[in-house]
């Protein structure tokens, strides 16, 4: 592999590139698609990819300047490509992205415009404000919102309670995230306040079967295994916190993610569902092993 495609592919962070693709292929399922119909969900896995792959490189943009002090193995201050280099091809797959979900239908398109606002609000403006965590949530929950091409209305609490969880598992993820790369045990109440807004985010999912007739029961299984798993990993990293530690946690997390979308997926589709989405997880853990994912 040559020094030029590693590069790419630790800027855009490829082992998380699929789980945005699980966002989508959860959302459409849990909102009543068939997995057979890929001519539907597969086009906005691909622009939802693209879309995370924009956000994640104009993030390295705007975090130059401190990356030269904490994280300097990443792209920009290794030297490895210029800023200016890494904005075009950050700008290219927003534009990517939108252009393909708009190619879908004009609802995907505009949730896809909406999530490249709050993308650029949170890389360019509220990144170091106390509400980042919840517009990281946000930005994770328009895309699960882009899957949900099935249903015809958004805006009732069958589509909006998975939303709304899933907004507190990624805000959760993302203040587990703060300062991974210097945090000591002055952080320790906030990353177990993470580790616990994460479980209850999965816990709530059991709540799902209940508003709707529709939707499968057998998903709590998985829902259990994926809250005891958020507070295993979060507790121990919590308990004794360390740079290193906790970028183990937080990649463990990322996972747990795709196990989210595996819940949604199950509830609404059953067990076949659940296993399309898990099979997302085997390339983000193989993925993660060469290239980095935080």
């Amino acid at each position: 592999m040559t020094g030029r495609v590693r590069t790419f592919f630790d800027l855009v962070r490829l082992p998380n590139l699929f789980t945005a693709a699980a966002d989508i292929l959860a959302g459409f399922l849990y909102a009543g698609g068939s997995l057979s119909d890929w001519g539907s969900w597969l086009p906005l896995a691909i622009a939802s990819m693209c879309l995370y792959a924009g956000g994640v490189a104009l993030n390295d943009v705007c975090d130059a300047a401190r990356d030269r002090a904490e994280r300097s193995q990443r792209p920009i201050p290794s030297g490895r490509i210029s800023r200016n280099g890494a904005g075009l091809i950050a700008g290219a797959f927003l534009l990517i992205g939108v252009g393909l979900a708009f190619s879908c239908v004009l609802r995907s398109g505009a949730i896809a415009f909406a999530l490249v606002v709050s993308i650029v609000l949170y890389d360019w403006v509220l990144k170091d404000t106390p509400v980042a965590p919840v517009m990281m949530g946000m930005c994770r929950g328009l895309n699960l919102s882009l899957g949900m091409v099935p249903a015809a209305n958004l805006c009732v609490a069958p589509m909006l309670v998975p939303v709304g969880l899933f907004v507190l598992y990624v805000a959760s993820l993302t203040l587990f995230a703060r300062r991974e790369a210097v945090v000591d045990a002055s952080d320790r109440l906030r990353l177990l306040i993470a580790t616990a807004g994460g479980a209850v985010a999965f816990g709530l999912l059991l709540v799902l079967p209940g508003i709707s007739a529709g939707f499968v029961e057998g998903a709590w299984v998985a829902v259990l295994f994926g809250c005891g798993g958020v507070l295993i990993v979060g507790i121990r990293a919590g308990l004794n916190p360390s740079p290193a530690r906790v970028q183990r946690g937080v990649k463990m997390l990322i996972v747990l993610l795709v196990w989210f979308d595996v819940c949604l997926a199950w509830t609404g589709a059953g067990w076949v569902g659940g296993v399309a989405a898990c099979s997302l997880i085997l390339p983000t853990l193989l993925l993660g092993r060469v290239f980095r994912m935080t």
